[in-house]
């Protein structure tokens, strides 16, 4: 019989081998049972905690105005299943002649407070009004309380987010979805506070019309006193100068995008004027020069629209924004 070439321990070692095997296979499933209590117990706090790790969500949100009336709607997914949908009105007190954009906001909050009652952890919205995610990371000043409100919510708030812009009206599914429950809040109101003095008819399209034909509306109304006419203070540098056309042209343009018109600013042009272009649909539909000089204080020149009727609406926006500007 052929011997092994491996040594055989001896027979009075058995026992204490038996007892290293014992010992190791116990070790061994100690460690086992110590790593499976571990990760019951994380598992267990993460329930606690509402961690939902294998779930994703996302949020469409819109708003509405209707008839005078502003509402929201949000349609909320997990894992590409609705499980939700948010729809109501928004108190016109609240929207402040703001129209469909406090309802956008408005829809937001609403989508982020069924998070937190939810334990949602983070999602990701989807909207097609580009103010949404501007004033939400600070790009976008903030001078209106409904835009500070909304800012200050969403940086508090301890969901992570994912912003996606999506375009409006193009056969996207749960945008659209989004945008029929805000039409189903709006016409629920019963708060409608009509149109506010920042829309269409503000002003009156004769009166608005003519204060703009030789572009000098604003002008004087903004900066008579400014320009030291009727003993008023007289303009600064003109380091001063722009500055304040700066903060001027920021204020403008929120006040349009609060309205639901698009604006961008673009810059200051030989330290005169602000150049903003209105948008639609991603194209620039016109432009909009404010002046702000030693002979011409907060001035503008409206110009290159070819809709005529957006024209007229942005020349009584500015009249009415003057006339916010002079009550606050």
């Amino acid at each position: 019989m052929a011997r092994s070439l491996f040594r055989q321990p001896a027979r009075e070692h058995a026992p204490a081998i038996d007892r290293a095997r014992a010992v190791l296979h116990n070790s061994a499933l100690g460690n086992y049972q110590v790593d499976l209590v571990r990760a019951v117990t994380i598992a267990g706090r993460k329930k606690r905690m509402g961690l939902k790790r294998s779930s994703r969500y996302d949020v469409y949100v819109d708003g509405s105005f209707i008839n005078g009336a502003t509402g929201y709607g949000a349609v909320i997914l997990e894992n590409r299943k609705v499980v939700d949908e948010l729809s109501g009105a928004v108190h016109a007190s609240e929207v402040n002649g703001t129209r469909q954009v406090a309802g956008e906001l408005v829809a937001v909050k609403e989508a982020l407070n069924w998070c937190l009652e939810h334990s949602v952890s983070a999602v990701s919205i989807y909207y097609d009004y580009l103010g949404i995610e501007k004033w939400a990371r600070g790009e976008w000043k903030t001078n209106q309380p409904l835009t500070k409100e909304y800012a200050r919510f969403v940086r508090e708030c301890p969901i992570k987010i994912r912003w996606h812009k999506v375009d409006s009206h193009t056969g996207d599914r749960w945008n659209d979805r989004a945008d029929a429950l805000a039409k189903t809040g709006a016409a629920s109101s019963r708060f409608a506070g009509g149109e506010s003095a920042g829309g269409q008819s503000a002003g009156g399209d004769s009166a608005v019309g003519q204060s703009f034909v030789d572009g000098s509306a604003g002008g004087e109304s903004a900066g008579e006193s400014a320009s030291g006419r009727g003993g008023g203070r007289s303009a600064g540098s003109e380091s001063e100068l722009v500055s304040e056309l700066i903060k001027k042209t920021e204020a403008w343009i929120e006040f349009l995008m609060l309205r639901g018109v698009e604006a961008r600013f673009d810059r200051v042009l030989n330290q005169q004027f602000a150049r903003v272009y209105i948008r639609q649909q991603d194209a620039t539909v016109g432009t909009f020069d404010l002046y702000n000089t030693r002979k011409k204080r907060f001035s503008p020149y409206v110009h290159n629209f070819r809709d005529k009727a957006l024209k007229v609406r942005i020349e009584s926006l500015w009249m009415a924004f003057l006339g916010s500007q002079r009550a606050s």
